[in-house]
């Protein structure tokens, strides 16, 4: 019987990251695409939605979210803390913290930011526990509004974010780069608005 080595181990690994991906792709192409009139939190319209909340609702769903997400985490490498602006990131950082320590056995941290300070309690903005390196995780970026209010908010608290990771990148090549120089921060998103049938 033929030993496996590290290098088919390698192989096997960038086999599933692949197919995972792929299947969330089809995943988000058949649940997640609304086609109708909204207008999104940046306040702009739009005819085409993306409702990644309902997928992140179905436990098989969530769990492929999971992956795909640790997945690119590992990739980028050190990451110990996620979360983002509150509500979009919750569901997804809590998920990938759940996957990465049940089948990885890796301890990542979460948080999420509130758009506005509570009045009551400890009256915090910032929930949870941080340790750098810290990504942001998101949903659907479009105008950058959510991933601008989490930022502020973290560099109010002296945390430095490495890396933010949404699901859907709404744009383009160009458009990404511009989002890099705007932010002074690296985009690694899932996946580019150019790559599902709209």
């Amino acid at each position: 019987m033929k030993n496996i080595t590290a290098q088919d181990h390698s192989i096997v690994n960038v086999r599933n990251v692949i197919m995972n991906r792929d299947k969330l792709k089809q995943v988000i192409q058949d649940f997640a695409i609304k086609r109708q009139s909204v207008v999104l939190s940046s306040g702009k319209k739009n005819d085409v939605y993306y409702d990644i909340r309902e997928i992140m609702s179905n436990p098989e769903h969530m769990l492929l979210v999971a992956e795909v997400f640790v997945d690119k985490i590992r990739e980028i490498g050190g990451i110990k803390s996620v979360g983002g602006l509150a509500t979009g990131s919750i569901l997804i950082s809590s998920a990938i913290q759940y996957h990465a320590l049940k089948d990885y056995k890796f301890l990542l941290n979460t948080f999420y930011v509130r758009k506005n300070r509570k009045k009551y309690g400890l009256q915090k903005q910032v929930e949870g526990i941080i340790i750098p390196p810290v990504a942001i995780v998101d949903d659907v970026l479009y105008s950058g509004t959510s991933i601008s209010i989490a930022l502020t908010e973290l560099d109010k608290i002296n945390v430095p974010v490495s890396a933010v990771i949404p699901l859907i990148f709404r744009g383009d090549e160009k458009k990404l780069e511009e989002a890099h120089d705007m932010f002074g921060k690296r985009f690694y998103p899932i996946f580019m608005e150019g790559e599902f049938n709209i």
